[in-house]
């Protein structure tokens, strides 16, 4: 929490930066003009200082320089450059050692912080509230013996300076030696401070100091603010007594200059400073004339809005331009100032922020991770594949700009349960446009096309592609992908109207998306007989399914008022085995393509990638710990699985430690996701990661999870390790595990062979034989069984 506060501070502390500057400059134009001009400048930097959010305009100062509301936040909560969690095709399972250490009841401290430069931040501003709390108590000592007079105003024998010290009581503190008309010009002076608030700016301004103490400009504003107050407190008394007392008036200045100053560093009691600057402003002030003023106040008032104002945020590609976009191009993802001037340009959804990226470079295939940040509800919100167009057309860009990535990644996360990923690939990219589409960054022209593509037009594969599905000669990677996306279109439907009964309502208000159900032709009855053969499509699902079907079987549809879409197909299918019956095999293929259609799937004829659904994997051995391991990943891997996609793992146990009824266990484990489409497998991703697992025993002897702790990315991937590296209660480290983890995952062969095994023991099991593997790489098929 404080890591992400400091952050936040940084950003702020850097658009300041700018703001502060800035009034520097207007402030020069205005060095002849009344310093209440000036001092009222400084009220934006003050804002900029203390409050993290603004409002956005057109007329913002920093669209001057084209800067975007995400340029002024350069430093996001989490920005992190790593080498990639490699994924592999295998694992093994090794013997577990068990460690048992005598119970204690000493718990493992949790840091405050990880992050050393948030610990230098709040050692910073430890040290100046220390100063000035010292401060303040000397100077309340020097105090002592001081006469009250009358109201708020006190006399200080033994101090030469006048000072306001106080905040909702503030007292005014005079030395004792002044004569009745300094102590006119003084009082007055003083008066004026409390009358316009100074001492409660003062201390603001001082709590300004110490959360930017780090940023030299914040100390120059601060010193540079308090000489305009002090500057316009002394015309003011000018402006009151008249003209001719400048030089009395700056008589007293010196006079007090040559005594003894109060104690520096104290908030709570601010006197005067820069004695010859203001006796030089008081003999050169003049009242100004009625336009000079009104000139004035325009400035300020633009100057302060402009600058309190963010640019407005860019609504569209459109907006942002292709020329910004192109300057980013670059052939190669580990190109991190390109690639995170691209993010930094691309619009995402409301309630989601970016937080980060992770570059994979070390060895093809090279990806981009792109961390995002969200609430639950809205993490929830994008799960939903047909709710994802603005994460693909994202994607889609980033593909076309950076040359040599294969795979981006959307990953949300609401720091409640597992983040979201979302993966797309270049041959995904590429399909979208039949063509390379790298092509469309060649120049401002050809990505303006893309841009204006991706802005107004509904995501759809191309047609070449779906032509060449249907005719059985796509690859497998196409057929997966159709299906999730005729998933995706019925689930937009169902979304709304929500107050509706009738299928037809919700066709109606989504025509254009039941239109592109029914222009994949046969892709879709395909799709439909799975779900029906399956059978329970009794829903508002079946009853679209039924409507679709409907649709493209014309003059083959039955006569038949169904009141489920179950009970249509079921009367469909019973009414095409008749007819092939009575008319012959070539007739019924020949009257009735879509009914033969239905046949030829019923008897795996259609080449139509149907999946073979398979039940995850399931440990049989005799090992009690491992039997745990495997079932707690297979449980984690059911909360957020594809539903036609089976998960096999492989685990490598290192250690097993128990303490009292905690049982704690660190392996290595690897999970890679698989769809089998007839005697095709393709891998749908993998992960390999070093975990520590805590559960605690139940009183009938079985086991519940506690705790399920993985190892960090990037650089924090060795010392994560380490500190979980620990016993269950005490929190002592165990020693030479951690090093015995990194080893093995340095050369992991013998736990990609048993995974491996596992797949291939797994697919026997289920009398899947003769299968083979769809790379990744080239799409070659590779044998396994």
């Amino acid at each position: 929490m404080l890591d992400h506060l400091f952050l936040q501070i940084l950003n702020m502390s850097f658009t300041a930066s700018y703001v502060i500057l800035f009034v520097l400059i207007v402030r020069f134009f205005l060095r002849k003009a009344p310093k209440i001009f000036s001092y009222s400048l400084w009220s934006v930097v003050l804002f900029r200082l203390l409050c993290p959010f603004s409002f956005e305009s057109r007329f913002s100062w920093f669209s001057i320089r084209g800067m975007k509301v995400e340029q002024m936040k350069p430093f996001p909560e989490h920005f992190t450059t790593l080498n990639p969690i490699q994924y592999a095709d295998n694992a093994m399972v090794g013997s577990p050692e068990v460690i048992v250490e005598q119970s204690i009841t000493v718990h493992k401290a949790v840091p405050l912080m990880e992050n050393t430069f948030t610990l230098i931040w709040i050692m910073g501003i430890v040290a100046l509230l220390i100063y000035s709390v010292v401060s303040l108590l000397k100077l309340k000592k020097q105090l002592k013996g001081t006469m009250h007079e009358s109201d708020n105003i006190y006399i200080a024998a033994n101090l030469q300076t006048p000072f306001v010290m106080g905040v909702f009581r503030p007292q005014i503190y005079l030395p004792a030696n002044l004569n009745d008309a300094e102590r006119q010009y003084i009082l007055l002076h003083e008066q004026t401070h409390i009358r316009r608030f100074d001492h409660v700016v003062r201390i603001i301004s001082f709590f300004m100091l110490c959360l930017h103490w780090f940023n030299p400009f914040v100390w120059l504003a601060f010193f540079m603010s308090a000489k305009d107050m002090e500057m316009s407190c002394d015309e003011s008394v000018i402006k009151q007594l008249g003209n001719d007392i400048k030089k009395d008036y700056s008589s007293s200045l010196l006079s007090l200059a040559t005594g003894s100053r109060i104690v520096n560093g104290v908030p709570l009691a601010f006197g005067e400073g820069d004695t010859r600057g203001r006796i030089k402003n008081v003999l050169n002030y003049k009242k100004p004339a009625f336009w000079v003023i009104i000139v004035c106040i325009i400035t300020v008032l633009m100057v302060c809005i402009g600058l309190m104002a963010d640019p407005k945020s860019e609504e569209n590609f459109q907006d942002n331009g292709s020329a910004e976009f192109l300057k980013f191009k670059t052939e190669y993802v580990g190109d991190i100032s390109k690639v995170s001037g691209i993010l930094r340009l691309l619009p995402f959804p409301d309630k989601i922020s970016y937080n980060g990226l992770e570059l994979f470079t070390d060895e093809p295939p090279y990806a981009v991770t792109v961390n995002l940040k969200a609430d639950t509800e809205t993490r929830n919100y994008y799960t939903g594949e047909a709710l994802q167009k603005p994460f693909e057309n994202n994607a889609l860009i980033l593909f076309a700009l950076v040359g040599n990535v294969e795979y981006i990644n959307f990953c949300i996360d609401d720091e409640v349960a597992e983040p979201y990923t979302m993966q797309y690939t270049r041959q995904w990219a590429d399909m979208n446009f039949d063509k390379d589409i790298r092509e469309f960054a060649v120049s401002e022209e050809t990505f303006g096309e893309l841009l204006e593509k991706l802005n107004g037009t509904p995501y759809k594969y191309t047609t070449a592609v779906l032509s060449e599905y249907e005719n059985g000669k796509n690859n497998l990677a196409s057929a997966i992908e159709i299906n999730e996306l005729l998933t995706a279109h019925f689930e937009t439907i169902m979304r709304k109207p929500k107050a509706s009964s009738s299928p037809n309502d919700y066709i109606k208000a989504n025509q254009e998306t039941f239109d592109e159900i029914l222009s994949y032709g046969d892709s879709t009855l395909l799709y439909c007989y799975r779900l029906f053969e399956q059978g329970g499509q009794t829903d508002l699902k079946g009853q679209l399914m039924m409507a679709a079907c409907r649709s493209l079987c014309t003059e083959e549809d039955i006569d038949l008022s169904a009141t489920t879409g179950q009970d249509w197909y079921d009367a469909f299918k019973d009414n095409a085995v008749n007819m092939q019956s009575k008319l012959g095999e070539e007739d019924f293929e020949k009257h009735m393509p879509k009914s033969f259609l239905l046949l030829q799937f019923l008897n795996g004829k259609t080449g139509d990638g149907a999946t073979v659904r398979l039940p995850h994997f399931s440990y049989s051995g005799d090992d009690k710990i491992l039997k745990l391991v495997y079932d707690t990943e297979i449980s984690r891997y059911q909360n957020y699985h594809n539903e036609n996609a089976f998960c096999i793992p492989a685990v490598r146990v290192f250690n097993t430690t128990g303490q009292e009824n905690k049982l704690k266990v660190f392996a290595t484990i690897f999970s890679e996701d698989y769809v089998l489409y007839e005697k095709k497998l393709k891998s749908m991703g993998g992960s390999i990661i070093p975990v520590a697992i805590t559960y605690t025993e139940n009183v009938d002897g079985s086991y519940s999870i506690e705790e399920y702790v993985q190892a960090e990315d990037g650089t924090r991937f060795a010392p994560s390790i380490k500190e979980f590296c620990t016993f269950p209660l005490s929190g002592r480290e165990i020693p030479g595990l951690a090093d015995i983890i990194l080893n093995h995952y340095s050369n992991y062969e013998d736990l990609r062979q048993m995974q491996r095994n596992n797949l291939v023991d797994h697919l026997n099991t289920f009398n899947q034989t003769g299968i083979s593997l769809i790379t990744d790489y080239d799409d070659s098929v590779l044998p396994i069984n």
